[in-house]
């Protein structure tokens, strides 16, 4: 299992089998620019949370409805497979 998910109360979850990162946005911001990661831009105005899976679930959500994206999505596939380093981040951040 591993994921990336904008979360509705603005907070970043990258999960995999080894664990979870957790950000606030502008922690997450600050961690990919340390990491020379790609930036995220983050929801567009009219949805409150991302959800991508690489097994194929990609979408943007409002309060009612879920909206199909295109999978794969590379910024996902980007920071689920730096989550080792954003983790790293983290912990340090959290020390």
């Amino acid at each position: 299992m591993s994921e990336f998910h904008h979360h509705p109360d603005d907070k970043i979850f990258v999960r995999t089998d080894t664990g979870v990162y957790r950000a606030t946005v502008a922690e997450f911001a600050t961690d990919i620019t340390t990491l020379s990661l790609s930036s995220y831009p983050g929801l567009p105005e009219e949805y409150d949370e991302r959800f991508y899976d690489p097994a194929g679930k990609h979408e943007l959500k409002n309060r009612k409805t879920a909206f199909p994206q295109s999978s794969p999505w590379a910024l996902g596939d980007e920071y689920i497979s730096n989550y080792a380093d954003l983790k790293a981040e983290q912990d340090e951040r959290e020390e």
